[in-house]
């Protein structure tokens, strides 16, 4: 099948001429331009490729404004700080990105219009060295004084942890953010149950505290249910692909080359088809390779042990070099993730928003719509490509859906039966008006008046205001999106916290992502295939247990947990022994509350584990056996003897789950 390739018209806007010579804006481009006085908030749904990056940042720009331009994952971060930069250089616009790695220029910075500063956790303790400052929220309040406009690309993690008054100086920091005048939210489809619940709601969080007087939303289309939540509370100017403006038509310019797109592939797992593929293409990557610039092939998997055996099937049965694999996902250390000069790159979620490249072929599996698009959207951006979709189950809908479509299918059309295939597999927004959803943003709410009342410059006239506005500020959120029913039951257990454990421990542990639980991790594998500074990193517990190559355990309070392994194998089953009533299920408690949490991999227990958690307390739920067909790999939680066990924020979006599906 061929997918046409899809052009864009360009305009002649001469505002945008004024500031950036012979440049000819897409439509969408010159839209939310000339409207950026006339709105507060924008809602860009166009597709992969069209610049919806300088949609949001040039009128910032030019108009010497602040913003936050807030990214899901670090490697987009990274990516996006350099499409900023070459943007400005192209504009002729001198700016200073402000690196805790690179020795300050202080000529170079006084010379700049705009400073760009890209702030993670590493980046962040970086910084902190870097300025000889005691703690993360000083280190912040002086990265955020600049006289100048600034542009912050971070995570919403960091966002978070400010808002939420994890960080010291909280208070004052809230103060700084203020010189912000616009939030870009990036790749806001990415978002889903836990994660959405807490980014809508900070959307109104940032009314009350009076920042960021722009909102600006770039995503692919959302789901109707989140977009009715958007409307409701902040009502966002809505720019697609259709959009039109007065300004006259310059040109077509395609943003999308043409792309063979081939689906009926044999039966097998995902890994065995992509290696079969390989193996009939791998003359045609050699062919003018290495280059700079180019990645032959680009493979995207869903799961990060499926990259990992594909890995080792291209050093082991293809001969494949392993400085001629570049290794972009989870479970190796952020210092081999590298694209430059490679014959196969090999990733997972993480590389479908995080790199621009210019590839031949795209091998790659999806779980839903916005997967999809995104990943068979990292080809044809400069060239014609060819791209196969592997599955990782039957595949008749797939082939059905595919073989209603005419063998050269517009983009658009294309698209519509994506739309149709994926039907159903929502990004959970049913959890943000639910009791759960309300709980996570009440929480937050709670942590702002106690850290108020905690304040010593705080008078109690102050104290007494942030009460009653905190309270103000839920009540007006629910109302918005139709939860207010909750609200009773809730503030009543904000009013009882000292003797419900379980919330006191969310409090202290909330974070901004629902995730499973990370773990230190020696991987003896990468440094066998000469990687040693990718053999350092951190990975999700569960996904070690189960498929790990595990040779040690370790446990202190000082250093935490950590586990040595030797690359993954063969599944492992994990899960844990609980001793929990028939009556607590579904309840809320605490990891020291339950007298037996045992870990089990396989049929042998792992004792370090267990003392891990009644070490480190964590909020969990247990519920029935019979929620397993509704779960999916957004929910983490581990089978045990009872049903299922979750920990940390996931007990809410669990809990929940139970409710819906069984209507208790």
């Amino acid at each position: 099948m061929i997918i046409k390739e899809y052009k864009i018209e360009q305009v002649k806007c001469p505002d945008y001429e004024r500031h950036w010579p012979d440049r000819h804006p897409y439509q969408h481009q010159a839209a939310i331009f000339a409207n950026w006085q006339s709105h507060r908030s924008f809602l860009v749904t166009t597709k992969t490729g069209s610049g919806k990056t300088v949609a949001a940042a040039f009128p910032i720009i030019v108009n010497q404004e602040s913003a936050v331009f807030l990214y899901p994952t670090n490697a987009l971060v990274e990516d996006q700080e350099k499409s900023i930069a070459n943007m400005l250089s192209e504009m002729n616009y001198p700016y200073y990105s402000y690196k805790a790695d690179t020795k300050f220029d202080r000529i170079q910075y006084q010379q700049a219009r705009v400073i760009l500063l890209k702030i993670d956790a590493v980046s962040l303790e970086d910084f902190r060295r870097q300025l000889h400052k005691s703690s993360k929220g000083r280190t912040l309040k002086d990265l955020f004084s600049q006289h100048k406009p600034l542009i912050l690309l971070t995570n919403p993690d960091t966002l978070f942890y400010i808002v939420a008054f994890f960080y010291a100086h909280s208070e004052e920091l809230l103060g700084y953010l203020q010189k912000f005048n616009n939030i870009v939210l990036d790749e806001f489809h990415m978002y889903a149950g836990i994660e959405l619940a807490h980014v809508l709601f900070m959307l109104e969080y940032f009314k009350f505290l009076g920042i960021f007087r722009r909102t600006i939303l770039l995503s692919a289309t959302p789901d109707k249910e989140v977009k009715q939540l958007l409307d409701l509370i902040i009502d966002p100017v809505e720019i697609t692909s259709d959009t039109k403006t007065d300004f006259p038509v310059t040109d077509n310019r395609t943003s999308i080359h043409e792309i063979k797109f081939s689906y009926d592939l044999e039966t097998g797992n995902v890994v065995e088809q992509a290696i079969n593929i390989v193996k009939k293409i791998l003359p045609e990557l050699y062919n003018g390779f290495p280059t700079t610039n180019e990645v032959p092939l680009v493979v995207i998997f869903n799961s990060v042990i499926d990259a990992i055996y594909f890995e080792d099937l291209l050093i082991g049965e293809l001969n494949i070099q392993i400085n001629q694999i570049g290794s972009y996902r989870g479970m190796v250390g952020k210092e081999v993730r590298t694209v430059t000069e490679k014959l196969i790159v090999v990733g997972t979620r993480a590389i479908e928003v995080g790199i621009n490249f210019d590839c031949k072929y795209l091998i790659f599996e999806a779980s839903d719509k916005a997967s999809f698009l995104q990943r068979i959207g990292r080809i044809g951006r400069r060239r014609l490509g060819s791209a196969f979709l592997v599955y990782g189950r039957e595949h008749g809908q797939e082939v059905e859906v595919f073989s209603e479509l005419p063998q050269s299918v517009e983009r658009n059309n294309f698209e519509k039966a994506i739309g149709q295939l994926y039907e159903g597999r929502d990004s959970l927004a049913w959890f943000v008006t639910t009791e759960g959803g309300i709980i996570t943003i009440g929480a937050l709410v709670h942590r702002l008046a106690l850290s108020v009342a905690g304040e010593r410059h705080a008078t109690n006239e102050q104290r007494a205001v942030i009460q009653q506005k905190s309270g103000e500020i839920l009540q007006v959120y629910c109302e918005k999106i139709g939860a207010t029913a909750f609200l009773p039951k809730i503030n009543r257990y904000f009013k009882r916290i000292e003797n419900l454990k379980w919330l006191q421990v969310y409090l202290n542990t909330m974070s901004f992502r629902a995730g499973s639980m990370n773990v230190k991790v020696y991987d003896i594998r990468e440094k066998s295939i000469d990687r040693e500074l990718g053999a350092s990193y951190e990975a999700d517990l569960q996904k070690v247990l189960s498929r790990g190559r595990i040779k040690s355990f370790s446990f202190d309070k000082k250093n935490g947990y950590k586990i040595v392994i030797n690359g993954y194998g063969i599944f492992r089953k994990v899960s844990v022994l609980v001793n929990v009533k028939d009556h607590e299920r579904c309840l809320f408690m605490t990891t020291k509350e339950v007298p037996q949490i045992s870990f089990l991999r396989g049929n042998l227990g792992i004792p370090e584990l267990s003392e891990y958690f009644q070490c480190q307390e964590q909020i969990l739920v247990v519920v029935p056996a019979s929620i397993e067909p509704y779960l999916d790999w957004r929910i983490n939680c581990y089978q045990c003897n009872v049903g299922y066990i979750g920990f940390g924020s996931n007990v809410f979006l669990l809990r929940e789950l139970c409710r819906k599906v069984f209507n208790f």
